[in-house]
């Protein structure tokens, strides 16, 4: 008779439990392992260390801001960091976007056609503003505009 599918897979805590009893009845073989695993992993990763070390292209944990040399302060630097990636999603990506990702993608190219507008006011300090208020008015809808960036941040992979 065959098994039905609830019978046939395990719950978590019944693998977790086989796991852990694993580690009480073979305590070297499973450091043995991990050692193993770490230990070959890591040389797996050495062209990668290399890559990320040296090679442009694939140095992904940073984010070159095009913004000319000089001071800026933190504040500064993050807004171009999130304008300038979300902008560069918008234009590389070419996704199509389905009724789910419609939200993302109203929010994404609203902060792009944003941030092509302002970004000399911003990377620049070319601040004409009028009044202590107009400035005010600006700020808030920098963060707006923003949020709404971050609320999307975890459907931005590159297809």
């Amino acid at each position: 008779m065959r098994k039905s599918v609830v019978e046939k897979y395990r719950s978590w805590d019944e693998i977790e439990k086989e796991f852990e009893d694993y580690e009480k009845n073979h305590p070297w073989k499973s450091k043995l392992e991990r050692l193993y695993y770490r230990t070959t992993q890591w040389v797996k990763d050495i062209p990668w260390h290399f890559k990320w070390r040296f090679v442009k292209e694939h140095q992904y944990n940073k984010i070159n801001l095009p913004m000319p040399p000089g001071y800026y302060d933190s504040d500064i630097r993050l807004l171009v960091a999130i304008f300038t990636e979300a902008s560069k999603f918008v234009e590389e990506a070419g996704w199509e976007y389905d009724k789910g990702h419609r939200d993302m993608h109203k929010a994404l190219t609203r902060a792009k056609s944003w941030w092509d507008e302002h970004k000399d006011r911003i990377m620049y300090g070319d601040n004409d503003f009028v009044s202590f208020e107009e400035e005010e008015e600006f700020n808030k809808e920098t963060v707006e505009i923003a949020k709404g960036v971050l609320e999307h941040v975890h459907g931005m992979w590159w297809p």
